[in-house]
């Protein structure tokens, strides 16, 4: 491999860190409820901005055919393994919003009723 290469390598090896360390980010919001859904927009964000700045690495890369080292193959499994993590977690959080919000759909046609009926009585009287 050449020092173009491993130059190369190098830079998608701190990009994958500096992603990883914003997916371990988004982690830790989707784990605290108390967190808003912005801050893991934000975070997401951010990660597509690293991504972007290594598009042309990660070309490159895939062109020459080279086969990623240890250490990159490490990084790119923590990547994997993060968004696997984010993944399950965003998703079983929708369930159980889904959940709640049926849960909450008797309750909410119970007060437009109510609604309704003092509506019609306030105007007949």
């Amino acid at each position: 491999m050449t020092e173009h290469f491993i130059a190369l390598e190098q830079r998608l090896i701190e990009g994958y860190h500096a992603q990883l360390q914003l997916y371990d980010r988004a982690l830790d919001i989707v784990a605290c409820t108390d967190e808003s859904v912005h801050d893991l927009n934000a975070i997401l964000h951010d990660i597509a901005a690293v991504d972007a700045e290594l598009a042309e690495d990660k070309a490159v890369w895939r062109f020459s055919g080279y086969q990623p080292g240890p250490p990159l193959r490490e990084v790119l499994a923590g990547v994997a393994d993060r968004i696997r993590a984010l993944s399950g977690i965003v998703d079983r959080r929708f369930v159980e919003l889904q959940a709640s919000k049926q849960a909450l759909m008797p309750e909410v046609d119970e007060c437009i009723q109510q609604r309704r009926m003092l509506h019609a009585y306030g105007k007949s009287s």
